[in-house]
């Protein structure tokens, strides 16, 4: 499967390219309800007894959201209320990342809004080539009227999904994919997956790709013009 990165040329863009990495954030800035759902009616009696039986059936997960309290401050104090808007931001911050792709490099959309008006650059990955990187890809979701998570539901996974993979339908034109991390910052991929680099019309920094590519990368990269 191929999946496509917009990028703008700025010194981050150009410093991951180089070191075969992509940046995993847990916050967006364009968008305040992105990864940032909010939370029902919540039964903290009830989600506990509920939550205990999961982790029984469920002990890898268990084992990945105790670390998240064990870093958290959450619980440390006794005399604090439990606060469940509190405890879903620090899981985002301790142990969540994403990154962003599309389903092409001839969305017009992407190319004004994340690569600089066509002064850019756009990314084309064959997610095969790099199966454990690309292992958490999922679609994004877009509804008219977001919804709120429903953590009191059974199906837990399935809540946790809808929080992370739920967009507003007027993001609609990004087609969005989004790579799931347990932790954000930067991820390496193998280089080797990427397959070919799409240039804005309008770029200016050409050479600068290019010697990146002939440098850092050991095979044949198609380098395209958008």
């Amino acid at each position: 499967m191929e999946v496509f990165k917009y990028s703008p040329i700025i010194n981050l863009t150009l410093e991951n390219l180089r070191n075969h990495e992509l940046w995993f954030s847990a916050e967006f800035e364009d968008d305040p309800n992105d990864n940032n759902l909010q939370i029902g009616e919540f039964r903290f009696n009830e989600f506990l007894t509920s939550s205990i039986e999961f982790f029984k059936q469920n002990p890898g997960f268990y084992e990945k959201y105790l670390k998240i309290f064990q870093e958290s401050g959450i619980s440390k104090n006794p005399n604090q209320d439990f606060s469940v808007e509190e405890m879903m931001q620090t899981m985002k911050r301790t142990f969540h990342g994403i990154t962003c792709f599309t389903t092409t490099d001839s969305n017009e959309y992407m190319w004004e809004k994340f690569a600089d008006y066509h002064s850019g650059f756009c990314l084309c990955f064959e997610t095969d080539l790099d199966s454990d990187f690309f292992k958490e890809l999922y679609p994004v979701n877009y509804e008219n009227e977001l919804p709120k998570i429903d953590l009191m539901d059974n199906n837990l996974a399935k809540q946790m999904e809808i929080f992370s993979l739920t967009k507003s339908s007027k993001y609609l034109p990004e087609d969005e994919i989004r790579l799931l991390k347990h932790k954000s910052g930067l991820h390496k991929y193998k280089s080797e997956s990427l397959k070919n680099i799409t240039l804005g019309k309008n770029i200016k920094d050409e050479e600068k790709i290019m010697n990146l590519i002939s440098k850092f990368y050991n095979h044949k990269i198609l380098i395209k013009n958008g």
